[in-house]
């Protein structure tokens, strides 16, 4: 599907803060909750953070190249927004 659609190449830019992420892409700006993931995975060379069973949004690690630090912070976030998601069931 990726290699057929020229709009899923187009870049997107991140922006993660505290308790919500931002998203700005060609189609505009989404801003996700943390508490309203389904999921957050890590794999070998992405994080997939699901919005739904079946959708998710992917932050490759290549993203982090040359910056260790920065990847152990977005891993410790990431460990944040998986602790506000069950917090909000209780």
């Amino acid at each position: 599907m990726y290699n057929n659609d020229a709009m899923l190449k187009k870049s997107f830019k991140y922006s993660f803060y505290k308790y919500h992420y931002i998203i700005d892409s060609f189609g505009g700006t989404s801003r996700i909750e943390c508490k309203n993931l389904v999921k957050i995975t890590e794999l070998k060379f992405s994080f997939l953070l699901y919005i739904s069973p079946k959708l998710f949004h992917m932050v490759p690690k290549r993203v982090f190249d040359g910056k260790e630090d920065d990847l152990e912070k977005f891993r410790q976030l990431m460990n944040e927004y998986r602790g506000h998601k069950l917090q909000s069931k209780v």
